[in-house]
């Protein structure tokens, strides 16, 4: 698309070929992918910087860019180191992205270790090398966690000389001129969606488009016959089937386990609670790759054969540290209170989780459930080590990518990003209405709440 635009303004003679099958096209996927895994632990250490602080600098003459400098930056740190990462964690075992652009310029470690438990059928590299990925990430968490509380004390420092270096420096005058008239920000923020987005809404339009290529080519009008031929199909249809069976059992298998993780957490302080805690959540910050490597090599170790149940259990468990995140922050609002008084009065502990505790997490659940739904449905880097001979949705659209972007896979695309969207959405409405929903629930007649569970 890029090459057509700039050969049809004519900046271009010919087109430009670093653009795909290489490394510029491994990092711009990757950068696409993983913006927003950057954008949301910088966020949280945003709100956790004193605002107070950036108005002082600001009062005292210090422009936006020198604030930004001495006091916004070192203070939020933390939530960059976490950021840098996951971006870290994620691109090195990447092997989706390197394959479908970078051609044989675009390899990382992560398509090597697949290659060995796919083509080479060398399972003992294969595994040594997850290992040596292990230790290494391991490393550089070591050396983040140091960087991180250097700069932390860094920004505090800063925070306390604010008022010594204070000053109007920042910006060139030129460019302090356009900053006064233009949002920089906005305009950054507007930019950056649109370069998210973007290639989904292209996905989307040449799954309409009459082109049997798979390219753009909206001339003949618009057509829904991709659509119509993806619906026909049994293949489509059973890799449907497929994905649902294994997200329903995810769901069930992660809110069994979760549930009592985060009533634990939240509930009793023991000695090894920062321990537990981190191997519950632990694997969110595993790279795939590695844990398809040992969930693969469990179920050979056991003799099993690969195939739906085994992609259950495995998505369950890059699943439950959601279930569990999200009900710990639902738990931690909640009025203990409550519950206490309604064992003081004779209630047992099955009956006050069943009328009081379960009733004011509910809608935690909810949004939790269909969280790993959309999470479980979407899994490929995990699911395509365990899958066996069986397919699922996004199994299938790796086979036919393989083989090229062809209309079929634009409107399977299109459909699961409809369903996704669809199931987040109603994820995010459930939990930002649980909170007033419980205080609704507990405020308006606590007694009764009570007497529900001693009656």
């Amino acid at each position: 698309l890029v090459n057509n635009l700039i050969q049809s303004i004519q900046l271009v003679d010919r087109p430009l070929e670093f653009l795909l099958y290489g490394n510029f096209a491994v990092v711009l996927t990757l950068v696409n992918i993983l913006v927003p895994f950057a954008v949301l632990p910088i966020y949280s250490a945003l709100q956790n910087v004193d605002r107070d602080t950036i108005a002082a600098s600001r009062d005292l003459g210090s422009s936006g860019a020198r604030t930004f400098r001495l006091v916004t930056l070192p203070l939020s740190m933390p939530g960059v180191s976490a950021a840098l990462l996951f971006c870290f964690i994620l691109a090195s075992a990447d092997y989706v992205t390197p394959q479908l652009v970078g051609g044989t310029n675009g390899l990382l470690v992560g398509r090597v270790i697949s290659d060995q438990f796919g083509p080479a059928g060398n399972l003992p590299f294969g595994a040594a090398l997850a290992v040596a990925m292990l230790v290494s990430l391991a490393v550089a968490i070591l050396m983040l966690g140091v960087l991180g509380r250097a700069l932390d004390l860094v920004g505090r420092r800063s925070t306390k000389t604010v008022r010594k270096r204070s000053g109007t420096s920042g910006l060139p005058g030129p460019l302090r001129a356009v900053a006064s008239r233009v949002d920089l920000l906005k305009t950054l923020c507007i930019v950056i969606l649109l370069f998210l987005y973007l290639p989904m809404l292209m996905v989307v339009a040449t799954s309409f488009s009459p082109s049997p290529s798979g390219q753009l080519n909206l001339s003949g009008g618009l057509t829904l016959q991709w659509y119509r031929g993806v619906l026909d199909s049994s293949v489509f249809l059973d890799a449907v089937v497929n994905s649902a069976l294994v997200a329903g059992a995810t769901v069930v298998l992660a809110l069994v386990l979760g549930t009592p993780a985060a009533l634990a957490l939240s509930r009793r302080t023991f000695v090894l609670q920062p321990l537990v805690k981190g191997l519950i959540v632990s694997p969110i910050a595993l790279p795939g790759v590695v844990i398809g490597v040992a969930a693969l090599s469990a179920v050979t170790l056991l003799g099993l054969d690969p195939g739906l149940w085994s992609v259950s259990v495995v998505h369950t468990l890059f699943t439950v540290p959601f279930v569990v995140l999200i009900l710990r922050a639902r738990l931690h609002e909640l009025d203990w209170q409550l519950t206490e008084a309604a064992r003081d009065l004779g209630s047992s502990r099955l009956r006050t989780f069943k009328t009081v505790t379960l009733p004011l997490m509910a809608s935690a659940m909810a949004g939790a459930a269909i969280l790993v739904f959309a999470l479980s449905m979407d899994e490929f880097v995990i699911t395509n080590f365990v899958v066996g001979t069986d397919t699922t949705l996004p199994v299938l659209i790796w086979s036919q990518m393989r083989r090229g972007v062809s209309p079929n896979v634009n409107a399977i695309s299109s459909l699961i990003l409809f369903g996704t969207l669809t199931l987040i959405c109603i994820a995010a409405l459930l939990l930002r209405a649980r909170r007033r929903a419980a205080q609704q629930f507990a405020a308006l007649n606590p007694s009764a709440i009570v007497s529900s569970a001693v009656n």
